[in-house]
């Protein structure tokens, strides 16, 4: 391995001059996607993706079903097996993963991640920058508010405030008895 490489191997993340170096000196049609789930990352990277003129780009895996009168944000990505129902909404830059639904009328807020298997009810409204776990269930009708985090596998059935946490899992050990 050459001296040149060893510094990048060294650097957990990558520089802002490096990006702008590099989209600087390599003109064209650039365009960007937020693939972490740390927000504040995100949000210095959006900046970042803005102040050098960077379009978001939408990815729409094949096997996704999009309905014709849904919407789907700029920056957006949705995975395989994804379901996004009639009249919905999946707001910038949010990560949809693999077998995600959508109801009816549902609507995501920006930067929303939905993990794996999320479900979200007709007529939802989700918050901006919310984190629904694998698995999880947002009833239909339901308002979840901005930088809510859901817990995996987690059935939600009332409204939730700006910044809840919300999981139904309850985790319990007992004792063992020795025979």
């Amino acid at each position: 391995m050459s001296d040149d490489a060893a510094p990048c191997l060294d650097q957990a993340h990558i520089l802002d001059t490096d990006l702008q170096d590099y989209i600087l000196s390599n003109p064209g049609d650039h365009k960007f996607i937020l693939s972490m789930s740390n927000q504040q990352l995100r949000s210095h990277y959006l900046d970042l993706a803005q102040s050098l003129d960077l379009e978001p780009e939408s990815i729409i895996h094949p096997q996704t079903t999009v309905s014709p009168s849904a919407r789907i944000g700029k920056g957006t990505y949705l995975a395989p097996g994804c379901r996004i129902s009639s009249m919905a909404l999946v707001g910038e830059h949010s990560i949809v993963n693999l077998n995600v639904t959508f109801g009816h009328h549902a609507q995501g807020g920006a930067h929303l991640i939905a993990n794996p298997g999320a479900s979200i009810g007709g007529n939802a409204r989700i918050g901006q920058r919310v984190l629904i776990g694998a698995n999880s269930f947002v009833y239909q009708g339901l308002t979840i508010g901005d930088d809510c985090q859901i817990d995996a596998m987690t059935y939600v059935g009332q409204d939730l405030k700006k910044a809840s946490l919300c999981s139904s899992r309850q985790f319990k050990v007992f004792p063992r008895r020795d025979f």
